[in-house]
């Protein structure tokens, strides 16, 4: 299932290095513990990433967790690999591709739950 992502993204993707592919990831800080953001979910649309943003906000009772939604763009080069545009601050250490890979990932095997496709086995 990886694979079909990768090649989704990467037709999406137009133009090596010009064209650009938005993604939105939702980020987790524990303020209490330390300062770095963890990346909880990612989605191709700013809409979907609010729905999960309001929700973690809005459950964050004893408020020690603070959200944020970070918009990222990813590109190809000439060789068909996608590359992140923009250099990714040190407090945002787990958005990487490979972790964007794995929440689009998972997020492409719940859309096919939804449409009732069985999904055991996928990889």
């Amino acid at each position: 299932m990886e694979h079909a992502i990768i090649n989704e993204l990467l037709q999406k993707i137009k133009t090596p290095y010009f064209s650009k592919l938005e993604l939105y990831i939702v980020t987790e800080e524990n303020i209490y513990y330390d300062k770095e953001k963890y990346m909880i979910a990612c989605f191709y649309s700013y809409e979907k990433s609010k729905r999960l943003f309001y929700y973690k906000k809005n459950n964050n009772i004893e408020n020690t967790f603070r959200y944020e939604i970070k918009m990222v763009r990813i590109t190809k080069d000439t060789s068909e690999t996608l590359l992140l545009c923009q250099e990714i601050e040190p407090c945002y250490k787990t958005i990487t591709l490979s972790n964007i890979l794995k929440y689009l990932k998972k997020l492409h095997a719940e859309t096919l739950k939804l449409h009732g496709v069985n999904t055991v086995g996928y990889t």
